[in-house]
């Protein structure tokens, strides 16, 4: 039998034996005592077996970890880096389609007061077609890239912690809010899409990137 067998039946066998141990008298306190002893003595046996090969697995992970961190960290940061570029030309995206679609509006809308005004009904017909092709008309879109969306939430960030606890201890609603639980005053920020004024608090909304493979 070698020593890691000799330990499993040691092991196996001290539930059993404590169980069947009785403790009403000094003599069996005294055995028992003993057998704590002997317990103590087969956790070291445990020990001295098994710690240097959980030292070594921990050792041989952690080094794991370490390097495939040197790797990772600067496919991370370049994430990072060309997420945020392409947030921001959406965003610019975004408004440019936004300015050309109240432009056009505007124009439509000149049209239409124009004909409104006029008297010859077959030239104020005219304008309104005229204004009707303009709405109707292919309105421009943004550039989409395969696999790449964007999505937006909503976050609170305390700009004025004072002002901030005087309102929420006077707001039933907002006492979650006193430890400063971002995670709280953020869910709140998604779910009134910024739209409540806290004092002490700035809400704003962040872009968030996702690419499937």
């Amino acid at each position: 039998m070698n020593d890691l067998q000799s330990l499993e039946k040691q092991t196996a066998d001290v539930v059993v034996n404590a169980n069947q141990l009785t403790v009403t008298n000094a003599l069996q306190f005294v055995n028992a005592n003993e057998y704590l002893k002997a317990i103590k003595g087969i956790r070291k046996e445990v020990d001295n077996s098994f710690d240097p090969i959980i030292k070594k697995a921990h050792d041989t992970h952690k080094e794991a970890v370490a390097q495939k961190k040197n790797h990772t960290n600067p496919l991370d940061e370049a994430e990072t880096i060309i997420k945020g570029k392409c947030i921001i030309y959406e965003e610019l995206e975004k408004k440019r389609i936004e300015t050309e679609r109240l432009e056009v509006e505007k124009k439509a809308q000149a049209l239409l007061a124009k004909a409104d005004k006029m008297k010859n009904e077959g030239k104020a017909d005219l304008l309104r077609a005229e204004a009707s092709v303009i709405q109707s008309a292919p309105t421009t879109e943004a550039t989409k890239a395969p696999g790449a969306s964007f999505s937006t939430k909503w976050e609170g960030v305390v700009e004025n912690s004072t002002d901030f606890l005087e309102y929420s201890l006077k707001t039933h609603s907002l006492r979650n809010f006193i430890e400063f639980d971002q995670s709280e005053i953020n869910k709140f920020a998604n779910s009134t899409k910024g739209q409540m004024k806290i004092p002490g608090i700035r809400f704003f909304e962040k872009t968030t990137m996702n690419v499937r493979s």
